[in-house]
């Protein structure tokens, strides 16, 4: 089952509430792994959750924030889901300011619909801890 795969390391809360978040809606996608997620989405979810993955933008760097915010402007969405690293922090209030709409940064989430596995950062590995994390 996709929803298994996609949301798999979240508790049944969370899944719920995800997937609250995302039906009916039209989504935006703003990362540098933007077409594998809508993949992932349409494939495990869509049809359930009933939402439209109205767009997919391209982010590597700061230097692309620009032309991203062009690209948001020629799109229909009213959820934008972000994995931008640092530059999610510029664009998420942008969206939010500029379009009224809600910018909803997943960070290593993103990667983690695609791999179906809980994505992290080596600083959360290595300085936090993955058990501190967990048991917080």
């Amino acid at each position: 089952m996709y929803t298994t795969h996609i949301l798999g390391g979240l508790s049944w809360f969370h899944k719920k509430k995800i997937e609250k978040m995302l039906s009916g809606r039209k989504i935006l996608l703003i990362s540098t792994m933007a077409e594998e997620v809508k993949q992932q989405m349409e494939e495990g979810l869509q049809k359930r959750l009933g939402f439209t993955i109205t767009g997919t933008i391209l982010i590597d760097q700061f230097e692309d924030i620009p032309r991203v915010k062009k690209e948001i402007a020629g799109c229909d969405f009213d959820l934008c889901l972000l994995a931008a690293g640092t530059n999610a922090l510029i664009l998420a209030p942008y969206i939010a300011q500029t379009y009224g709409k809600v910018a909803f940064d997943l960070g290593q989430g993103m990667a983690s619909i695609v791999t179906g596995e809980i994505e992290i950062d080596i600083w959360m590995k290595k300085i936090i801890g993955m058990d501190k994390l967990m048991n917080m």
